[in-house]
């Protein structure tokens, strides 16, 4: 086997939040789901937009505002050439702005799952991970659930593999939400072989 290996773990979150904002269908408030779509409105030289919502139970439209009466003047053309076209690399990272969404919404919900990759790739003879955590957007699941599903195991094995040594966190706690940032080791011979087969696999997904 190889020896202590340091790698980066990107976490992407499968979904984004999901804001609760009163629903003018139903009467009550709801969860809702982006689209994915700005929906812009030009008054003279000042521009609104909004990323584009949908009730999760009705499908009825919520708009949460971006820009309101700006002048267009004052957008940088890379922002309003994205807004134009509804660029999806740039709405997922407003759809992540958990700031923005707190001032409009009730509740925040942030569904489970999530999808990563490791660098560099994970050889098949590791005996040794020194991990850290690069999670760019916010994430609902936390750090034991996330490592159950990589290794195969329940939450109660990872805290096991956690008490007997075969993982030791360095920052970051099983039992809250991943973090950008957080630091682990793995060894490798305190897991059998469909676990390490398992953490291959997980951490080979693209994100």
């Amino acid at each position: 086997m190889t020896g202590i290996l340091s790698c980066l773990w990107h976490i992407e979150p499968l979904c984004p939040p999901e804001p609760w904002h009163p629903c003018a269908h139903c009467g009550t408030p709801r969860a809702f789901r982006p689209t994915g779509k700005v929906r812009l409105n030009a008054n003279g030289r000042r521009l609104d937009a909004w990323l584009i919502y949908n009730c999760t139970r009705c499908a009825a439209t919520w708009n949460l505002p971006l820009v309101d009466r700006v002048p267009v003047a004052a957008i940088a053309p890379a922002d309003l050439q994205a807004m134009t076209h509804s660029d999806p690399y740039w709405v997922r990272r407003h759809l992540f702005d958990l700031a923005s969404l707190k001032r409009h919404a009730t509740r925040i919900d942030q569904p489970s799952g999530v999808r990563a990759r490791c660098t560099p790739a994970l050889p098949l003879d590791w005996s040794d991970l020194s991990v850290t955590l690069c999670v760019p957007h916010p994430v609902g699941d936390r750090l034991d659930r996330c490592l159950s599903g990589f290794l195969g195991l329940s939450r109660s094995g990872v805290a096991t593999l956690c008490r007997t040594g075969g993982l030791s966190l360095l920052s970051g706690a099983l039992n809250r939400p991943i973090r950008h940032g957080t630091s682990l080791h793995l060894k490798a011979d305190a897991l059998i072989t469909d676990q390490r087969n398992s953490l291959a696999t997980a951490l080979s997904l693209e994100t």
